[in-house]
């Protein structure tokens, strides 16, 4: 591979394939529509730290963008949860293998003849 065909790394680069670039425009395009017919004013609601009644004046659309942001951190998080736990079960599991593994090792060598010398 010529120096021109990878990513500095030494790994090939990844050109976007159509089908995904097309996929990508396309929601790229519905975003923007999205954007556009979602600019009204609406009001939200909520209660301040004192729980006194508070009202806040603005685009529909900043509060679908702070819905679905919400929504992909506390996704992301669990998720993050989650590994982690698979982690420290893998790292256990690996642990188990290897102690397994030197047992298994010690019962299959042969035992040490020790010879004992007799007076006779």
């Amino acid at each position: 591979m010529s120096s021109s065909e990878t990513n500095g790394g030494g790994s090939p680069k990844r050109a976007l394939p159509p089908v995904k670039t097309i996929v990508f425009l396309l929601l790229v395009m519905l975003l923007a529509a999205l954007a556009v017919k979602n600019m009204q004013v609406v009001t939200v609601s909520y209660y301040d730290y004192k729980f006194q009644s508070r009202e806040l004046q603005t685009p529909l659309l900043f509060v679908i963008a702070a819905s679905l942001g919400a929504g992909f951190l506390l996704a992301w998080f669990f998720g993050f949860i989650a590994q982690m736990k698979l982690k420290s079960q893998l790292r256990k599991q690996t642990r188990t293998i290897l102690s397994m593994t030197e047992e298994l090792q010690k019962l299959k060598s042969p035992p040490k003849s020790e010879t004992v010398k007799t007076n006779d």
